[in-house]
């Protein structure tokens, strides 16, 4: 259930919003197993009245958004956990991903946001994470993890598929009686492949904080 925006219902100006768009809402369940270090779940949603954006007016409201679309999204996540010695987490995320549009306002535009046939954009159907966490003696923790996603279509002045990228982030902590420094190390080689098209990524980006206990 997701109520429209504000500048959906009552924009006005490059773009007019309608005030009477109905809520989006979506129907979902899953079910799941898990067995030691092992647990894969499958998931299915139905989504109805997705808003869609035109970039002409239409229907009696004269507005550029609208209710139309619906669209089906089903997948499996699994995940394994497995300790390494004694300090050694070792972690592993995987998703697929399967969506397709059901109904679209714009089927004849085939760089609309909702196409029948197409799947939903930003959506990869492939998802993989790794992670390493490394305990160091009593003091430390040292956590190496990446992200990496596979193609995804995404729209702009035309419809297109974006390629795959990944990320590796690594962090770490030590405390000092009941001081704990921390850092971090987001997106460490620096990949430039656009998330959303259009806009560049983050690069890397460092960050160092800390926090104090009290009254222990």
């Amino acid at each position: 259930y997701k109520e429209p925006t504000f500048f959906e219902n009552f924009a006005r100006g490059i773009a007019t919003g309608n005030p009477h768009l109905k809520p989006e809402r979506s129907l979902s369940w899953e079910v799941g197993v898990e067995r030691g270090s092992v647990a894969v779940t499958y998931f299915n949603q139905r989504f109805r009245d997705l808003i869609e954006y035109s970039t002409t007016l239409v229907g009696p409201d004269s507005a550029n958004y609208f209710n139309v679309g619906d669209a089906i999204a089903r997948g499996i996540e699994t995940s394994v956990t497995q300790n390494v010695g004694h300090r050694v987490v070792v972690a592993l995320n995987y998703t697929y991903l399967h969506t397709r549009v059901e109904k679209s306002g714009s089927p004849s535009n085939p760089n609309g946001l909702f196409v029948p046939g197409k799947p939903l954009v930003r959506r990869p159907a492939h998802t993989l994470a790794p992670q390493v966490v490394a305990t160091l003696g009593s003091r430390a923790r040292l956590i190496v993890g990446g992200r990496w996603v596979g193609k995804r279509d995404d729209v702009g002045a035309q419809r297109v598929t974006l390629r795959p990228y990944t990320r590796v982030n690594l962090s770490g902590e030590y405390a000092i009686g009941s001081v704990v420094l921390s850092g971090s190390l987001e997106n460490a080689f620096n990949d430039q492949a656009q998330e959303i098209n259009g806009y560049r990524p983050r690069g890397r980006t460092v960050m160092v904080g800390g926090r104090v206990t009290v009254g222990r």
